[in-house]
C-alpha cells in the first residue's frame, strides 16, 4: 500500500505570450502551460475569457470553452486561429 508521501503529483506551470494575425492586425495573447503527469493543457486568455486547449485522443488540440453559448463570432475565430498556431508550434 502506498502512503501519500510515496505518491507524487507534479504540476508545472509556464507562462508565455503568443501573437497571431487577426483581420490584418497582430494580436498578442497571454497563455499558460499546465503540465501534470503525462499530459498537459494550455490556457489562453482571449478577450477576458480563459480558453483551455488540451490534447484529444489523436494528440490534436481541442478547445474547451465555458459558456460557449455566450461566444461571439470574433471569439470563435480567435479560438480557431490560436488553436491552429499552438498546434503548429507543438508539431515542430
Amino acid at each position: 500500500m502506498h502512503t501519500a508521501q510515496d505518491l507524487q503529483f507534479r504540476l508545472t506551470m509556464e507562462t508565455f505570450d503568443i501573437t497571431v494575425e487577426y483581420r490584418g492586425e497582430l494580436r498578442p495573447f497571454h497563455g499558460r502551460l499546465d503540465s501534470y503527469g503525462f499530459s498537459y493543457r494550455i490556457i489562453v486568455e482571449i478577450d477576458g475569457r480563459e480558453v483551455i486547449f488540451e490534447p484529444d485522443e489523436e494528440r490534436n488540440l481541442r478547445a474547451v470553452l465555458l459558456n460557449p453559448e455566450r461566444s461571439d463570432h470574433r471569439l470563435k475565430d480567435l479560438v480557431r486561429i490560436i488553436g491552429d498556431e499552438l498546434q503548429k508550434r507543438l508539431s515542430s
